[in-house]
């Protein structure tokens, strides 16, 4: 480029050192932000910006904090994207109260908090478990005239579920219904998920088949969460109805890569094996029903050790007998002692 007689400007370093970041090279970023200074190009705040989260990504907090101090003093001022990096780093390092302490230093000096900055904060106080901080600083971003989007209403009615606090979740999952949000699945599947885990499955029933009412179809990942609540509940022939309803839905083929239903899915693939097997081995129809009650349990479990248990099982009984452990063991047991 400069052999052409063309100079690097701002704009180009600012890229160099963004790419070198991003790459996991901050010390060759650095080379470049020291080029830059050397031939009379200062950083602005999109170069600062790019080594503080290159600092972030590799966990650097006080490198990126220090980043920070210099451009200030430099008299570069730290705009939102500067200020929601640190926090974001912050937050991704478990360290909660210095986020807090330089969220509370922008309100006071700005730039102005947006619904990045609140949501990266709500996040990681749930992760943390300081639901009521969470809830608090919620109600501070509404009274800011923020308007919560549908990814930081995900955020608090995920981790109001996660936390066991069903009933704040439920009134808050009708208050985005009432907001003029479009929900998707995503939201109900969170409810859900909630509800199983806390024990109202009655209630979990009854949203998942408001379901059709609202136009949504149960993915994958909703059903097997119906399912897994079913089973520990002691309710296998529900949750056997529930699993010959999905391909109703279209949801047998589905597959999510990389997400935890993806695993669930190829959860039920192993487990369709497995009572494929039983079949095979003359199992009648009450003994092919624990078939089901094994592949509803696999759903979600260690794959790779399914699978070598499978392939090397000579009969049915012995993977039985292999299996049995947590709910699977119980509900084989409560089924097997019902008569069927």
């Amino acid at each position: 480029m400069r052999k052409q007689g063309i100079e690097p400007d701002v704009v180009t370093y600012s890229i160099l050192v963004d790419a070198h970041c991003k790459e996991g090279m901050v010390s060759e970023a650095e080379d470049f932000v020291d080029v830059m200074i050397k031939r009379g190009i200062e950083p602005n705040v999109v170069t600062h910006n790019a080594l503080i989260n290159g600092h972030c990504l590799q966990n650097e907090m006080d490198k990126a904090r220090g980043v920070f101090n210099l451009m200030i003093e430099k008299g570069c001022a730290p705009d939102i994207v500067t200020c929601n990096t640190m926090i974001n780093g912050y937050c991704k390092a478990k360290k909660l109260d210095e986020a807090v302490e330089l969220f509370h230093e922008i309100s006071r000096k700005g730039p102005i908090p947006n619904i990045v900055t609140y949501r990266t904060l709500m996040q990681s106080m749930f992760q943390l478990g300081r639901v009521s901080t969470a809830c608090e600083l919620f109600r501070k971003m509404l009274a800011s005239g923020q308007v919560p989007d549908l990814v930081t209403s995900l955020i608090l009615l995920n981790g109001l579920g996660k936390t066991g606090h069903i009933e704040e979740a439920l009134k808050f999952f009708q208050a985005m219904r009432n907001s003029g949000l479009e929900l998707d699945i995503v939201p109900y599947g969170i409810l859900i998920d909630g509800l199983c885990k806390a024990g109202h499955i009655e209630v979990a029933k009854e949203l998942f088949h408001q379901l059709s009412d609202n136009g949504l179809k149960p993915d994958v990942y909703t059903y097997c969460i119906m399912i897994n609540g079913l089973c520990k509940e002691g309710l296998p022939d529900e949750a056997y109805r529930l699993f010959g309803s999905m391909g109703d839905n279209d949801c047998i083929e589905a597959s999510y890569g990389g997400t935890k239903a993806d695993v669930e899915v190829r959860g039920g693939a192993v487990a369709a094996r497995v009572l494929g097997f039983l079949l095979k081995t003359g199992f009648v129809l009450g003994h092919s029903s624990l078939g089901v009650l094994i592949m509803l349990g696999l759903i979600g479990r260690n794959l790779g050790m399914v699978l070598s248990l499978f392939e090397n099982l000579s009969n049915a009984t012995a993977s039985l007998v292999l299996m049995d452990k947590g709910s699977v063991s119980r509900n084989v047991e409560n089924y097997s002692d019902s008569g069927a």
